[in-house]
């Protein structure tokens, strides 16, 4: 990873990095953005938040916030994308958001408890956000206040997510350790 000197600060630079401006929030984890000189839907790397408008499911447990909060941090802001190589299943740019502070948006989102580290597939962060994670909720921030969201079934979906996600984690390396020693 190269890195950014500024002042006495120094910011890590994605190899894969693109300047932009926030057009529209879709919720907390999916913004717009001006990407090659067209509009481009774009889905944070690393990061979930409750669903605020999905039209097959109901509004979850602080997705309301979620998207508010992102609303507050990025709508109509100069953001830099990246590693913005892939796109999803439904088309959208992949990437992280960098603010102009040169602040992770997903470890923001995560640290205030807007956000749950998305641990279905790996990324360079993961560590970092589960991290982050772990700290919201011991802290109790946010979807992680028992005021909030601790006892609705989206967050109970969000734990039994994460623990089969672990689940299939073990199942993987104890198949790759029969397959060593056999």
């Amino acid at each position: 990873m190269k890195y950014l000197l500024i002042g006495l600060l120094v910011l890590p630079v994605s190899l894969h990095a693109y300047e932009t401006k926030v057009t529209r929030i879709v919720d907390g984890d999916t913004v717009v953005v001006n990407f090659e000189n067209k509009q481009e839907k774009v889905r944070i790397i690393g990061i979930n938040t409750p669903e605020s408008v999905d039209p097959r499911r109901p509004v979850e447990c602080f997705g309301k916030e979620a998207s508010k909060k992102a609303t507050r941090l990025l709508l109509n802001k100069e953001v830099i994308l990246e590693n913005y190589q892939e796109r999803d299943r439904h088309g959208r740019l992949l990437a992280y958001i960098r603010l102009e502070d040169g602040t992770d948006f997903g470890e923001t989102m995560i640290s205030t408890g807007y956000a749950y580290s998305f641990k279905s597939y790996p990324h360079n962060r993961l560590s970092n956000y589960n991290r982050l994670e772990k700290e919201a909720r011991s802290n109790s921030l946010g979807l992680w206040s028992p005021e909030t969201c601790l006892t609705t079934d989206t967050t109970q979906d969000i734990l039994k997510e994460e623990r089969m996600t672990l689940i299939k984690q073990l199942i993987e390396i104890i198949k790759a350790l029969l397959e060593l020693f056999s």
